[in-house]
């Protein structure tokens, strides 16, 4: 808004009229006949102040063009001959123009300073973001780890817990797989079979355990065989004899059960 006393001198203002920044200024111009008149102190020209025209032939100047009635962006070439991007405005009701300029040079300089100011922050950004999900993934992986070692221990206590069952109990105990390979002892099995547990881990069901008929002498059919067969708890016959490592011979009581995982599926036999 230019706002000046009406007796107050209008040369004083224009002189003062001139906004600068880097190579950018502000023009205040009009029409006179057929050149427009720079009216405001210039900045690449200070001694041609109210003395410098360009003729309206000359439509690459801002200064033409809006004395011609453009408004808004415009890029040509200034009062020097150098490309300028300008903005151009009409003053109302004073038949005068703003012409608001800045060397394209400069202004693509400018740009390209924002450009990368911007393109840094998206990097930083897309860092910070990368870093935030590399924390969240972590905090989550030891998260499930932390519940997988929970578990893992869990696991080994019941094993344990299990574990010292079986060797606890007065009766002999055999475990074997779905292949009737021996695959765990207690100590009164050891005691029956004269095997040790270290020994018989691996090895078949019946190289360790013999059992034979004791009125016929007969080897009695392998309890995996019946359990895998029937899948299901099976008695033996009450007369059989354990025949242990060192040939002796004990009558004993016998059966076999199936040992299922979570899904039911036979695993093993005990």
């Amino acid at each position: 808004l230019l706002i000046v006393d009406p007796g107050q001198s209008l040369y004083p203002v224009i002189q003062s009229w001139p906004i600068k920044q880097s190579n950018a200024e502000t023009l205040l111009v009009r029409a006179q006949g057929d050149h427009v008149l720079l009216l405001s102190k210039l900045l690449h020209e200070p001694q041609a102040t109210l003395n410098y025209r360009v003729p309206l032939s000359n439509t690459a100047s801002p200064a033409v063009q809006a004395a011609l009635g453009q408004t808004g962006l415009f890029r040509g070439l200034d009062y020097r001959g150098v490309e300028v991007l300008a903005d151009l405005s009409a003053i109302p009701e004073t038949g005068w123009f703003m012409v608001t300029k800045m060397d394209a040079l400069h202004a693509r300089a400018e740009l390209r300073f924002r450009g990368v100011c911007i393109l840094l922050l998206v990097v930083m950004g897309a860092i910070m973001t990368g870093i935030l999900v590399r924390l969240t993934t972590l905090s989550r992986q030891k998260s499930l780890t932390d519940a997988l070692l929970n578990e893992e221990f869990e696991h080994r206590q019941t094993r344990g817990e299990i574990r010292a069952t079986l060797y606890s109990i007065g009766e002999g105990v055999i475990s074997t797989d779905a292949a009737g390979l021996i695959t765990r002892m207690n100590p009164v099995a050891e005691q029956l079979t004269g095997w040790h547990e270290a020994e018989a881990l691996g090895k078949p069901l019946t190289q360790v355990y013999r059992v034979i008929d004791e009125e016929t002498g007969e080897p009695v059919a392998s309890p995996v065989d019946r359990v895998l067969r029937e899948q299901a708890i099976v008695r033996m016959s009450h007369h059989t004899l354990l025949i242990a490592r060192d040939d002796s011979r004990r009558p004993i009581v016998d059966s076999g059960a199936p040992i299922r995982n979570e899904a039911g599926v036979i695993t093993g036999v005990v």
